[in-house]
This record gives C-alpha cells, sequence and structure tokens, in this order.
C-alpha cells in the first residue's frame, strides 16, 4: 500500500511539474494606443522653433507671425534662405560687393515680450562654410515707421562649427520698452558670413528663470 502511495505521489509530480513547464510567464502588455513618448518642442515666444512648419513668410511686416527671410536686392545678394528638413537654411553665396549683416536674414518677430524682464535665448546651428560666423541680433522696428530702428538690445557675432551645436544668449529688455509702439525681431543675420550652408534649429526665447 505505501509503495502505491508513493508511486501515485511521483506520478503527481510529474504531471504538475509538465503542466508548469507548458504554462508562459506572464508577459507585460504592450502600449498599443500608437502614442508615443516625443515631447513636443517648447520655443517660448518663438514660433514654429523647430521649423516643424514649412512656413516661411518674405517680407519684413510686424504683423506677420512665424520664420520670413530678407535677402537685400542690390550689390549682388544671391541668398537663399529656406526651410529645409524642419531646419532653417541659408545658403550664402560670393558676391556681395558691400558685406553687411543686415542684408540676409532668417528672422521672427518676437510677440508678448514684457518690459524689465531677462529672456534666454537658445538655438542649435552648424555650417559648412570656412570659418563660419553670423550675427545674433535681437533689434526693435517701429509699428508705423519702416525707418525707425533703435539702437539694438542685443548684437552678438557668433562662430559656428560644422557640427550641430547648441547655443545660450541673454537679453534684458528695458523697463521702458513701448510694446504698443514697437515690436522685438530676433534675427539670424548672414550678410557678411563667408559663402556656405547654414543650419538652424531649436530656437527658443523664455523668460529667464
Amino acid at each position: 500500500m505505501k509503495k502505491r502511495f508513493w508511486v501515485m505521489l511521483v506520478l503527481s509530480l510529474l504531471v504538475i511539474g509538465l503542466l508548469s513547464s507548458c504554462v508562459s510567464a506572464p508577459v507585460e502588455e504592450e502600449n498599443n494606443d500608437n502614442t508615443t513618448n516625443t515631447e513636443t518642442f517648447d520655443g517660448g515666444l518663438v514660433v514654429n522653433g523647430d521649423f516643424s512648419e514649412n512656413v516661411l513668410g518674405d517680407d519684413v511686416d510686424v504683423t506677420e507671425t512665424g520664420w520670413f527671410k530678407y535677402v537685400a536686392s542690390w550689390d549682388g545678394v544671391t541668398a537663399q534662405v529656406t526651410i529645409e528638413a524642419s531646419q532653417g537654411k541659408v545658403l550664402m553665396n560670393d558676391g556681395d560687393t558691400r558685406p553687411e549683416w543686415w542684408k540676409v536674414q532668417l528672422a521672427q518677430w518676437v510677440k508678448n515680450v514684457e518690459p524689465g524682464k531677462t529672456y534666454t535665448i537658445k538655438f542649435k546651428a552648424k555650417s559648412s562654410a570656412s570659418s563660419p560666423k553670423i550675427l545674433l541680433a535681437v533689434a526693435l522696428r517701429s509699428n508705423t515707421n519702416v525707418n525707425d530702428w533703435p539702437t539694438p538690445y542685443l548684437e552678438e557675432e557668433v562662430n559656428l562649427t560644422s557640427e550641430m551645436t547648441e547655443y545660450t544668449y541673454e537679453v534684458n529688455v528695458p523697463a521702458e520698452f513701448d510694446s504698443d509702439s514697437y515690436t522685438i525681431k530676433l534675427a539670424f543675420e548672414l550678410g557678411a558670413s563667408p559663402a556656405g550652408e547654414y543650419y538652424f534649429d531649436d530656437v527658443s526665447v523664455k523668460e529667464k528663470q
């Protein structure tokens, strides 16, 4: 009787072992809701700071929203300003007989700037040119007089490399800034830049914390 008991016990354990090996371990359920963890780029006061929208204006009207281009139409300037592959692109060519920074611009009118505050400007850039440089400018223009350009709040020559690099600057907006009379322009100026391709991405303007 005891022998039969032990035989039955061994057989039972074998059966349980076989059944256990056929049962798969629980697998965590995959997220199939088609959502991604990609965060939306926050440009702060900059519209389309990551150039994800292929929208580029071609005038300097202060009512315009988003990026616009400016290329002087004299002195042999033949630069091309575009948005390609979610990046701002400027192709600078030789030929300008009097190179000046303001003659070629990738720019934007920055709205909702508050007087008396400091803002942090960040952007990424690179270039294929030899010893490339650009001018980062924060200027303001009269809302009614296209020839009224007071002294810029910031003009900074930036030396670029062939690798996409992030740059950070700060600008102080004076307490006397009058947003009803003037609009602030953020501009990458390349009129005096060496010939070559220039790329820009992830541009933001945020209040300094």
